[in-house]
């Protein structure tokens, strides 16, 4: 033998592989969260008329874009606060059952 300690390398080996392991088991997880939370936006983006929840699978981030077809002529200061107020209604309707299903304490049922 040329003097390498077989057990030793084995060992390192050994956690090697399971950190390796372990690190992958919180990719999944957080991927798995974000798979749950994906289904539940996509069951409320269908009853949504003018905006949807969107969501960014590098960051976990969730933004909600509102839509409001108009022409540039009947953009004034009351349209845009209907606009901003649907945006802040959607969001708190929905927050709420959002968190339960980000944190893993509901499954995908939104109201």
């Amino acid at each position: 033998m040329s003097g390498v300690n077989h057990p030793r390398i084995a060992v390192l080996a050994l956690l090697a592989v399971a950190a390796a392991w372990g690190s992958t088991f919180f990719l999944t997880k957080d991927l798995l969260t974000r798979m749950d939370v994906a289904d539940y936006l996509a069951l409320i983006n269908r009853g949504l008329a003018f905006g949807g929840f969107e969501l960014d699978f590098g960051d976990g981030e969730i933004c909600f874009k509102t839509v409001l077809p108009v022409d540039s002529a009947e953009v004034r200061t009351p349209v845009i606060r209907r606009l901003v107020r649907a945006n802040g209604v959607a969001v708190e309707t929905y927050l709420p059952e959002l968190r339960a299903v980000a944190s893993g304490k509901l499954s995908q049922s939104p109201t």
